[in-house]
């Protein structure tokens, strides 16, 4: 497996975990997680900074879906 190859395989790996993860915390965690992923995003070395903005799209992801969701709810 090449380099790339392998950070995308894990890449992958780590998104399906971080979604299923982020689906099981309440709004206060989730927004919680996110503070602390952005504060470790920019003070990593390259290889851990690449995974929490991995993290940090993933958890982005779950809020934006949760907003939209009540949105709905709230115009129906």
């Amino acid at each position: 497996m090449t380099s790339l190859a392998g950070v995308a395989y894990i890449g992958g790996v780590l998104d399906t975990c971080v979604r299923e993860v982020a689906a099981h915390l309440n709004d206060t965690q989730l927004r919680c997680e996110i503070d602390c992923v952005e504060r470790c995003a920019f003070a990593a070395t390259r290889t851990r900074r690449e995974i929490a903005l991995v993290r940090l799209r993933c958890l982005r992801a779950e809020m934006e879906r949760r907003q939209g969701a009540r949105a709905l709810a709230t115009a129906s």
